[in-house]
């Protein structure tokens, strides 16, 4: 969930708060991304005429071709990943699914609208906006992580929670994710289940965590990416 521009806030008005960084100088760190994140960013990115990328057989593989070379250019720069995959949503959540739900509803409307208008910019804006990361595309990069040797993890519920915890558990250096809070805080907020989701997060133990980072499997890799998934 998150607040909204709060990244934006902080930079307008504690500009000290922040530490730019080169990529390059977290060599030989792990690092926890947040998996879910990244693949609504690469589905919403990686396009093609106003469309998601798909194979011949019309399989999406925007988020295989962003999760693909993301990862392997922080492999370049020496950077360890570990992915971190989004598990049941807490209940205290179920409220802004809905409006999610509701808002692709509108989405899926305005672009058949624009479609029928023949409006191609009214058209990849709205369809931008009905991006859903399904579980279909979170076992592709599963499968696709497992082929190049970086190691995933299912957090019980919220990826970013988890991500949290393997760092102050010491199993990795820092977090990757761009997630913030997004509301304000209303007068009937649930502050006792708020301050427990946060205190207590329903996260994995350390020692039910074994990251191990392997060679990747070459032909396994061309099989599943090119035989399967068409990419040339």
């Amino acid at each position: 969930m998150g607040i909204h521009n709060l990244a934006k806030l902080i930079a307008d008005q504690a500009p000290a708060a922040i530490k730019e960084g080169e990529m390059a100088n977290y060599f030989g760190r792990k690092i926890a991304i947040d998996a879910s994140m990244s693949i609504y960013q690469f589905l919403i990115a990686v396009r093609q005429n106003g469309e998601t990328l798909t194979n011949e057989s019309g399989e999406t593989t925007s988020h295989l071709m962003g999760m693909f070379y993301r990862t392997i250019r922080m492999i370049e720069n020496g950077i360890k990943p570990v992915y971190v995959f989004d598990g049941k949503p807490p209940q205290m959540k179920s409220k802004e699914l809905e409006k999610r739900l509701e808002r692709r509803t509108e989405a899926e409307a305005e672009m058949t609208k624009a479609a029928d208008a023949g409006d191609e910019e009214a058209f990849d804006k709205f369809s931008r906006r009905t991006v859903k990361v399904t579980k279909e595309h979170n076992e592709d990069c599963k499968r696709l992580l497992k082929l190049m040797g970086v190691p995933y993890v299912d957090a019980p519920t919220e990826a970013e929670a988890q991500c949290a915890a393997l760092v102050k558990q010491g199993k990795v250096y820092g977090v990757g994710t761009e997630d913030m809070d997004k509301y304000g805080v209303p007068d009937e907020w649930a502050y006792e289940q708020a301050r427990h989701l946060f205190k207590e997060p329903d996260v994995l133990p350390a020692d039910a965590t074994d990251l191990k980072w392997t060679e990747p499997d070459e032909p396994a890799l061309v099989q599943y990416m090119v035989t399967e998934k068409g990419f040339s």
